[in-house]
């Protein structure tokens, strides 16, 4: 019976009436949508931009935006790694420091740079290779690699690496500081696909290690602060006019600056790694007797470093090559014993300024003319690495926002289906469930209907009755009987303890009752099995109800988080309710709300190709 009649739908009143139905059932669209639309902008954003409560993220409108948040996957989200390579002192990526535009200048000569200087692939860093609980580009892409390497076998993966791995994506390396004394590597399978990848990838997409901001971060930092400088020039000879422009100096500072003398050497001896660390007019000859002395034989030095050297006389000296392990602690004892003043740092800021020197034939005029820089000395010419990449963010900026803003939904697509059973495992859940529900369901209906057995009623009471306890109550002493059946992690741990409901029985049998008896008895007449009327006439007039059943079926099914979670803790065996759980726990909130909205496409395309069976399925049994 509709609420406003035909008549009063003519009168002013009536028009009122239905005009402030729409606008209340409009405005209650709009309240549902909005929630939506909060969802889906949250779901692009990361990190960096988590807090901003706009309904569009900037980034996708300000190049800034855009160019900050390129900064948060390059430095793998490490504001004190932005800080120490770049010579910033930024609180979070949105503080981090834009270009006002690009010198061409400047981007010629680092591209010339790169072109005419052999650079070491240990003077590289990789992005977007680590992050907070979040799966970069470039991580992804080596987690691909290594599974297209191995066929897919984590088992042959973990031979390979010597320790067992659950899972591709478990896999995630540190982020390699080369400039430190006490990091080293073992070459693997990992760093083999990290290499691959660095070769391949854009040079913005790495970052070049600062020695001067390691310098600036372990010994200036701790003590001085790096907000002012006042602290560090009321201690030192020499001044700072701020530490965003200081260098390291590649030599030992003279004795009249004896505190800088005194931290570049501890910082040399104690936190640079030693193959930053050249000597100039050395002989290979005392380094040889070095090792000489420190080793009984050749054999011995051979099986420490892992070398072939035939003899002592073999080994030349170290000429800025990266080396770890035993190696560079011999070479760091070596460097104890020589007069400081024959070491020279080298790294690709000194390499760089070298270049610079020869390239502009020592006129500083016409480096600053052609850079439009303001550099006093050589000395303090810096990499421009923030030009190369401001310039690349510029030239890529469609691609970049629709890769942000895609970001979190390949990620959940990769770890949900590419390297996960949790959509399969769902997709054969529901689908056993449904079928067993209408089977199973419909024959107890049936029976009851068809059969008038005594004590139907009490036996309908009684499966009624069982809607009165909750699934929690039962959840113990079916996870018994399953675990003695030996089901537990087996889709019939998941499937036989909602196989039956007492309540889709009762709905079912309800609708049997109300169909034609004249049917039965006419198809018995003509020999039909109790079977055949089953399912040729019962089943075959029941479509709406037994819609409904499916649709109640798969809801409990999709969104079975508890039960799954206790009967199938097994990582092979997640739902994705218990994937989403697990995915919540390890995973930025942005990601969370791209799981979310992905988990809800299938509920949403059911309805969408079956909404008149499942409207009809509803309503049917309440008139019944």
């Amino acid at each position: 019976m509709p609420i406003i009649s035909q008549a009063e739908t003519r009168s002013l009143r009536g028009k009122l009436l239905h005009l402030g139905l729409i606008l209340l059932l409009s405005l209650g669209g709009v309240s549902m949508i909005y929630p939506f639309l909060l969802m889906l902008s949250g779901s692009m954003r990361s990190q960096m931009d988590s807090s901003s409560l706009g309904l569009i993220p900037s980034f996708l409108t300000n190049d800034k935006s855009l160019y900050r948040k390129f900064l948060e996957t390059k430095y793998n989200q490490s504001v004190n790694t932005l800080n120490q390579n770049t010579h910033q002192h930024a609180y979070s990526f949105n503080d981090a420091r834009v270009p006002a535009g690009t010198a061409r200048g400047r981007i010629a000569d680092v591209q010339d740079f790169f072109r005419q200087v052999k650079f070491s692939r240990y003077w590289w860093v990789l992005g977007g290779i680590s992050g907070f609980n979040t799966t970069p580009p470039n991580l992804r892409r080596l987690r691909t690699r290594l599974a297209q390497e191995f066929h897919g076998s984590l088992r042959a993966f973990g031979r390979a690496i010597g320790a067992p791995t659950s899972s591709w994506n478990d896999i995630t390396p540190t982020p390699p500081n080369w400039l430190s004394q006490r990091f080293n590597y073992h070459p693997d399978p990992i760093w083999h696909a990290y290499f691959q990848l660095l070769r391949q990838s854009p040079v913005a997409q790495r970052y070049i290690p600062s020695i001067t901001g390691y310098f600036l971060a372990t010994m200036i930092q701790p003590k001085y602060g790096l907000s002012s400088v006042a602290g560090y020039n009321r201690v030192h000879t020499h001044h700072v006019s701020s530490f965003t422009t200081f260098v390291l100096p590649d030599r030992v500072p003279p004795a009249n600056h004896p505190l800088l003398r005194q931290e570049w050497l501890t910082f040399v001896h104690r936190d640079l790694n030693p193959s930053f660390v050249l000597l100039k007019g050395e002989s290979p000859a005392a380094w040889q007797s070095f090792l000489a002395g420190r080793y009984t034989n050749i054999a011995a030095l051979n099986i420490s470093w892992h070398g072939h050297y035939p003899s002592f006389g073999a080994i030349p000296l170290p000429r800025g090559h990266w080396f770890g392990g035993d190696q560079a602690q011999d070479y760091a004892a070596f460097l104890r014993t020589l007069n400081p003043s024959v070491y020279r740092l080298t790294g690709p800021g000194y390499v760089w300024r070298a270049w610079l020197r020869r390239h502009y034939h020592h006129n500083l005029a016409r480096l600053n003319a052609t850079e439009h820089t303001h550099y006093p000395r050589f000395a303090d010419a810096q990499l421009p690495m923030d030009q190369i990449t401001y310039q690349y963010v510029r030239q890529h900026s469609l691609k970049l926002r629709w890769d942000f803003a895609t970001l979190n939904y390949v990620n959940v697509f990769n770890q949900m289906i590419f390297h996960g059973r949790a959509m399969l495992n769902t997709l054969i859940y529901c689908a056993l469930a449904i079928l067993a529900a209408l089977l199973v369901n419909p024959l107890a209906a049936y029976s009851m209907s068809r059969f008038r057995l005594p004590g139907t009623y009490k036996m309908l009471l009684i499966l009624m009755a069982t809607m009165a306890f909750p699934p929690m109550v039962t959840m113990i002493p079916v996870f018994i009987i399953l675990r003695h059946l030996h089901l537990l992690n087996t889709f019939g741990a998941l499937v036989l303890p909602s196989i039956a409901n007492g309540y889709m029985i009762f709905l079912l049998k309800g609708f049997f009752d109300s169909l034609p008896r004249e049917l039965y008895e006419a198809a018995r007449i003509d020999g039909a099995s109790e079977l055949r009327m089953f399912f040729q006439i019962t089943l075959a007039l029941s479509k709406p109800i037994l819609a409904w059943v499916a649709l109640g079926t798969f809801v409990g099914a999709y969104t079975n988080f508890l039960g799954a979670l206790i009967v199938c803790p097994a990582r092979h065996m997640w739902l994705i309710s218990v994937w989403l759980y697990q995915f919540e726990q390890q995973s930025t909130p942005a990601a969370v709300y791209a799981a979310v909205l992905i988990a809800s496409i299938p509920t949403l395309m059911i309805f969408l190709l079956a909404q008149r069976t499942i409207i009809r399925g509803i309503v049917v049994p309440v008139e019944k």
